[in-house]
């Protein structure tokens, strides 16, 4: 059964490889990342490649030629077109110039000659043809039609990271120092493996390989971690081990059944009754059956509180000492507000207002978000066009930090 490949291809054209034109050996460069159709990356691969070219005009296949190549640690691999082991027609002879050509990839993921087809063929668009330049003398200019052949790729190796249309020549920066920084785990050194200890047992002592030991003082005399389970049973009153050991049960129930002790709870008149027997008078009479009538209500009128039943009609009143120099002194709730102007103890320079001028009347015009998708992060002040950055890979292979316990 033919596997199934999901190529993403990012194609890199070059007019012509340093060293290759130094020997005037026309060439250029293609690369691409291989996957598998369930995305999994083919990395560090020995693959076989090959390249036909074919004319549009004619549909024949002008050139073809094949290489082995090797993917990458992220599945990246590159040939250099022009310089592999020619199958069909001469790379230099190709007329650029004239004609319209397309490229078909074929691969073989065991590294052999296999090989299985790739996708269409692809044309080959306006770069390429600057081989044919090299006749004409004339200044490389970037007025061209094409918006996206001055896109530039993010390349991540670890913690390391840079952008550059050739992985091959790239400037990486190292953000392992400022993660480790800010994470603010100070081991105090760079080896993230040197407090790994490793744990041994020689009898009864536990002991740490960079020193340091316990003793374990359960002695269970063999290796079977099962041999002292016992089971528990009953026979009568009796509960008993089954490796031996029993104690008596002196609940007696006298029957088997869990429910003949229940009864139910009554009252008749001031008489609360159990159903099998037994009663206890309640002393409480209220007299009547209204649980409500006893419920009263205070009212405040002036210095006035009175106590009225549940119709209305004042039980008793009780006059409330004068609150004349004493207290708030009035009946007015509000006079005792303060505003910000005579509140005191504000400083004089805030008093007046907050001095620090932002240059517009939008208080939130500087504000950005932080978007965080799963493991990806941007920072925008706009939701709906913000660049995310993927760290999961970074995080999850490179902060190898083991610090041996669960102390943190």
């Amino acid at each position: 059964m033919k596997r199934q490949i999901l190529l993403f291809i990012t194609i890199l054209w070059a007019l012509c490889i340093t060293d290759l034109c130094a020997q005037n050996s026309p060439a250029f460069r293609y690369q691409a990342v291989a996957r598998e159709a369930d995305g999994t990356i083919l990395n560090e691969q020995t693959l076989g490649v090959k390249f036909e070219i074919i004319n549009l005009t004619s549909s024949e296949i002008v050139y073809s030629e094949t290489h082995q190549v090797e993917t990458s640690e992220l599945g990246i691999f590159v040939a250099s077109l022009g310089l592999g082991d020619a199958q069909v027609g001469s790379f230099s002879e190709l007329t650029w110039s004239t004609e319209n050509y397309a490229l078909q990839l074929h691969l073989d993921l065991d590294g052999g000659t296999n090989y299985q087809s790739i996708g269409e063929p692809s044309p080959i668009l306006s770069v390429p043809y600057a081989l044919y330049s090299d006749t004409a003398n004339t200044a490389l200019d970037d007025s061209d039609k094409d918006p996206v052949n001055e896109l530039q790729s993010i390349i991540v190796d670890g913690l390391q990271i840079g952008i550059s249309n050739d992985p091959n020549n790239v400037e990486l920066i190292d953000l392992s120092e400022n993660i480790t920084n800010n994470i603010d785990v100070n081991d105090a050194d760079a080896d993230p493996e040197n407090e790994i200890q490793s744990l041994s047992k020689e009898g009864s002592q536990i002991i740490l390989s960079n020193g340091g030991s316990v003793v374990d003082e359960v002695n269970d005399a063999d290796s079977d971690s099962e041999n002292e389970i016992q089971n528990l049973s009953k026979e009568g009153n009796q509960i008993i081990l089954s490796n031996g050991g029993s104690v008596v049960d002196e609940v007696n129930d006298a029957d088997s059944d869990s429910e003949n002790e229940i009864q139910n709870l009554s009252k008749e008149g001031n008489q609360i009754i159990l159903s099998n027997g037994g009663s206890v008078v309640d002393d409480v009479n209220d007299a009547d059956s209204d649980p409500a009538n006893e419920i009263q209500s205070l009212e405040l009128d002036g210095s006035q509180l009175s106590l009225k039943d549940l119709n209305g009609n004042i039980q008793s009143t009780v006059n409330l000492p004068s609150t004349s120099g004493e207290g708030d002194g009035d009946n007015d709730p509000n006079n005792e507000l303060q505003t910000w102007d005579n509140l005191p103890g504000i400083p004089p320079d805030i008093k007046d207002g907050d001095e620090v001028d932002d240059a517009d009347a939008d208080p939130s015009n500087e504000l950005q978000s932080l978007i965080v998708d799963g493991l990806e992060i941007g920072l925008t002040n706009d939701p709906n066009n913000t660049q995310l950055i993927d760290l999961s890979e970074n995080i999850i292979n490179n902060i190898n930090i083991n610090d041996a316990d669960s102390d943190p």
